[in-house]
């Protein structure tokens, strides 16, 4: 997983005004919470997040959105808000996000086929999964 800015969508110059934006309208509090009493842009924070920075592979955008905004507020509680902290974190979160190991699962389907009175067995392929050939059976209807 990487993350990059992306300086075509967003300058730094247009992303720092944000953070420092950021960091003037909010105040981090004894507990570690953060409290926002003026910081009015939270469509601009969707907004500009998403497009400061390029994820590889590629995210949705809604969880691009949810990734960075989590990333924006646990850097702006470790300190000064610069791009380098918020992807340092956003990295973190990904990792830990897919750090969820894969399970096995079985799909069951039920099909109905017109016209297979003389077939003895089917075969199926969905994507690189081929079943070993489904005998047909004959239910009274």
């Amino acid at each position: 997983m990487a993350i990059k800015r992306n300086i075509k969508l967003v300058s730094d110059e247009q992303l720092q005004a944000f953070f420092d934006d950021f960091e003037s309208s909010s105040t981090v509090l004894e507990g570690g919470g953060l409290s926002f009493p003026g910081f009015r842009a939270t469509n601009y924070l969707q907004e500009i997040l998403p497009d400061a920075f390029i994820v590889k592979p590629a995210l949705r955008r809604s969880a691009a959105i949810r990734l960075f905004r989590r990333a924006l507020f646990q850097a702006r509680r470790d300190g000064p808000l610069t791009a380098e902290t918020v992807i340092g974190r956003a990295e973190e979160f990904l990792r830990t996000d897919r750090a969820v190991s894969l399970k096995k699962f079985t799909l069951w389907t039920k099909i109905r086929a017109k016209g297979m009175d003389q077939a003895q067995e089917i075969k199926f392929k969905w994507g690189d999964i081929v079943n070993g050939g489904a005998k047909v059976g004959h239910s009274a209807a």
